[in-house]
């Protein structure tokens, strides 16, 4: 809905900076406007007619020419599991009973009651019943009318079946109710008959490999030798284990310390005599040692080196250091020797220790080993024994508790028949269909009004930035003039050239140019504009010109013209579209000489016209270089002695994104009148234009809207300005002089 948004952002971003353009317009932010909501609705109410009656059409013959149908509901719950009379545990409770995800089980009984094999069991029960009849099914066949819906976070489940029959419908809902909880007994009698069986073949097979394996742990056990496991002889080995255990431990401690010992007494010298060897004959000669060292001293102070005296005591000071010594020796190999006694005894003793340790640890696992196996044969033999009288149990238990519990499906509400019709349903779809019909025209009505970018009011070219100077509406046919005409609101009259003048002895036959007087008011309007547009100094020589072709500027320029010299101001109108000349036709002027003719040199050849003031200048032969023309001297020289002349001068030429004429002419005139046709022209289109027309020096004086409808909501009073009494009588009274 890019059109019902108001902004000027886009056009006016485009003049941004260009010399000489106007005074720039504050750019307003984006506003929603409902009266262009209205607009695009009334503007294409056809099309939202053509799009509802679309929609509408196919939903009422279907409403009315399809079969009526009608539902029926019946209403199920579903417990969780079965209640039971006795405590036992069926076999087929895995297919009742709730697993853990209590929705998984709903969905899968969702399933089951949409299941093909369901519907056919149903369907062969109905046939029963009906015979060779034919069955009021729907088109599709059983399942197309079948319809199971869950209520969440219940156990709660509704079926309702729809045929063209109201019996049919509630007595299929009915049945396909029963044959649900048919199968689900059928399947729980079928499962315990098939686990009854299983039991049997299973209790069977265990029988034989229980025997078969306690036979085999008999066997293990008298060729082991181990039929009394457990007893006494089995404690008395391992605790003859323990004992060796300890013994070793204890004769490996004296076997560390004794070769410890033995390392330190090899290690012993007679320097490193330790004290804990020393004997009483040792301390005696140390202290005897001691004791001639302490007299040798004595006499060394008192007497000479060679003393008699001195002499004898060194000597016998040697003797006693060597007793000493050789007690040292023989006291440290006879440690040496125990040392070395003591740890061969240790070592000795350990060896065997654990020799005897080993052969009873072998003893220890071959009896272990023996009794892993054997306990293994004796628990497989405990564990089938148990595995049968399990099952022989489970046997017993099956046979009397699938008739000792209730079932755990409940019909709560049966189906019965409904008169009323279930589809169609004309009131509520035609309902449905209006408004969807309406929807989606409106829809398209906004997207349609999205994608035109044309001009959809005058008020556009303000928010592109370009003065408004008026516009013009549009009437709809010749037909509506006429009507106009009688009922005195309006009428057209006739511009026709005036008798030859002077200058022109010769001239063609008038051509008839008629002129609405409904729209007078709107050229006087753009007239105003004109002289207002620049009140110091208006514009006194104008450019008429459009975007492109088809835009009404020709008789724009005319009726602009008319309206001018209906106030007495003398005015002239130049044909300078050289490449399409239509203005000389409109008024049966010649197009022999004319602007062609003068701006190669020739004389001005300027016409009269049947209105007082109007007079016109013809486009003339087509020149081989219309642009070349324009940009000469002569052009410009002829609007400034023209203006001399005429108090305004009104331009006609090719539009501005045809050729480059336009452009020349525009910037040799005072002003540029941009004519654009409302609801057609695109809004680039102009802006495009415009631009061009500033970037070459013109002043663009404004705009005039062409071809505006006033059947548009946004011009509502302006169409009863136009309808009312006073205005209409005015009309009628000009259009009767």
């Amino acid at each position: 809905m890019g059109n019902l948004i108001r902004t000027s952002d886009s056009a006016m971003a485009q003049l941004d900076g260009v010399p000489g353009y106007p005074h720039q317009p504050p750019t307003l932010p984006p506003q929603f406007d409902v009266r262009r909501v209205w607009s695009a609705v009334a503007n294409r109410k056809l099309l939202i007619l053509l799009v509802t009656l679309a929609v509408l059409i196919p939903v009422v013959l279907y409403s009315f020419l399809t079969p009526p149908t009608y539902i029926a509901m019946a209403v199920i719950q579903i417990d969780p599991e079965a209640v039971k009379v006795l405590p036992y545990t069926a076999i087929s409770d895995s297919l009742v009973r709730a697993p853990a995800d209590f929705e998984l089980y709903m969905k899968t009984q969702d399933e089951v009651l949409r299941s093909p094999a369901l519907a056919a069991r149903t369907l062969e029960r109905i046939r029963e019943k009906y015979g060779n009849a034919e069955l009021p099914l729907l088109k599709g066949g059983f399942e197309a009318g079948l319809g199971v819906l869950r209520i969440q976070g219940s156990q709660i489940v509704r079926i309702s079946y729809v045929s063209h029959d109201p019996d049919f419908s509630a007595l299929a809902a009915n049945t396909l109710v029963e044959e649900f909880i048919k199968l689900h007994i059928e399947r729980k009698v079928d499962t315990t008959r098939r686990a009854s069986e299983f039991l049997q073949s299973q209790l069977l097979s265990l029988k034989q490999k229980v025997e078969s394996a306690e036979a085999e742990m008999i066997r293990y056990a008298a060729k082991h030798n181990i039929l009394g496991i457990g007893s006494n002889q089995e404690n008395v080995i391992r605790q003859r284990l323990g004992m060796l255990n300890a013994q070793v431990t204890e004769a490996e401690k004296e076997y560390i310390a004794a070769q410890a010992a033995y390392e330190d007494t090899r290690k012993i010298t007679v320097e490193t005599f330790p004290g804990r060897l020393r004997t009483p004959e040792i301390t005696n000669l140390e202290t005897k040692v001691f004791q001639t060292e302490q007299e040798l001293s004595a006499l060394l102070s008192q007497f000479g080196e060679n003393w008699p005296a001195l002499v004898r005591k060194r000597q016998e000071l040697a003797v006693v250091q060597q007793q000493l010594l050789d007690a040292k020796r023989e006291t440290l190999a006879r440690a040496q020797r125990d040392a070395d006694s003591r740890f061969e005894t240790a070592r000795n003793q350990y060896r065997m220790l654990s020799q005897t340790l080993q052969e009873q640890q072998d003893l220890v696992n071959r009896l272990n080993e023996a009794s892993i196996r054997y306990n293994t044969l004796k628990r497989d033999v405990e564990a089938g024994d148990q595995l049968y009288q399990g099952l022989l149990q489970r046997l017993k238990e099956t046979g009397v508790s699938a008739s000792l519990e209730f079932g755990n499906i409940h019909v709560t509400d049966p189906a019965v028949p409904v008169r009323t019709r279930y589809q169609p349903r004309p009131a509520w779809n035609i309902s449905l269909g209006l408004i969807l019909g309406l929807s989606a025209g409106v829809f398209l009505a906004f997207f349609l009004e999205y994608l035109d970018r044309s001009l959809r009011s005058p008020a556009d070219l303000e928010s592109m930035g370009i003065p408004l100077l008026g516009w013009v509406p549009v009437f709809s046919s010749a037909k509506e003039g006429k009507a106009a005409i009688r009922n005195g609101r309006g009428g057209r009259v006739l511009l026709q050239m005036s008798s030859p003048s002077d200058m022109h002895p010769a001239v063609p036959a008038p051509v008839p140019v008629t002129w609405d007087l409904r729209a007078r008011e709107s050229y006087r309007s753009i007239f105003a504009s004109l002289l207002l547009s620049r009140a110091e100094k208006p514009a006194r020589s104008v450019l008429v010109t459009s975007a492109i072709p088809q835009e009404g500027k020709t008789t724009m320029l005319t009726n602009l013209g008319a309206t001018l010299a209906e106030t007495g101001v003398r005015t002239l109108l130049i044909d300078a579209d050289f490449r399409n000349p239509s203005l000389s036709g409109r008024f049966g002027v010649g197009n022999g000489k004319g602007l062609s003719v003068y701006l190669a040199g020739g004389e001005l050849d300027i016409r009269e016209t049947n209105l007082p003031n109007l007079f016109i200048l013809p486009a003339g032969p087509f020149p081989p270089n219309p642009v070349a023309l324009f940009a000469s001297s002569r052009f410009a020289e002829a609007l400034l002695m023209l203006q001399q002349q005429f108090q305004f001068v009104l331009v006609d030429s090719p539009p501005v994104l045809s050729v480059a004429d336009a452009l020349i002419v525009a910037s040799k005139v005072d002003g540029v009148i941009l004519v654009v046709k409302a609801g057609q022209t695109p809004r680039d289109i102009i802006s495009r234009a415009n631009l061009q027309l500033v970037r070459s020096g013109a002043r663009v004086l404004g705009a005039a809207a062409n071809y505006v409808d006033l059947k548009n909501p946004e011009y509502h009073y302006y169409r009863k300005y136009y309808a009312h009494k006073s205005y209409t009588q005015k009309a009628g009274a000009a259009g009767s002089e």
